[in-house]
């Protein structure tokens, strides 16, 4: 009797953590009858176009120390530390372009 017990419960575990086909459409509709949504994604979904992410090796924080670029307090102190970083950043963005994901997204 404890064997079938523990394996309704496993069932019942199984069916809460995954979606109703229900939501899932319901998600889409909302989606397809938005105006705008916007889309919360990871720094990965730019490193395909070239543009480094933050933290990974060759990122942004091996060449810049992110408690003086990237904290408001020193941006006031010394604003001409985060423009140092930006002008490196523009520079990569030039030459990036969309990739799959994007246009995924903006599908």
């Amino acid at each position: 009797m404890a064997t079938r017990s523990s394996a309704r419960s496993r069932e019942d575990d199984e069916c809460q953590l995954a979606p109703a086909a229900t939501d899932v459409q319901r998600a889409i509709e909302i989606l397809l009858g938005a105006k705008r949504v916007a889309i919360f994604s990871g720094a990965g979904v730019s490193v395909e176009s070239g543009i480094p992410d933050f933290r990974s090796a060759g990122g942004l924080w091996e060449r810049f120390d992110p408690k003086l670029y990237a904290e408001y307090k020193w941006f006031l102190k010394q604003p001409a530390l985060f423009w140092e970083m930006f002008e490196e950043m523009d520079a990569e963005l030039g030459k990036a372009g969309p990739n799959p994901g994007h246009r995924a997204l903006a599908d």
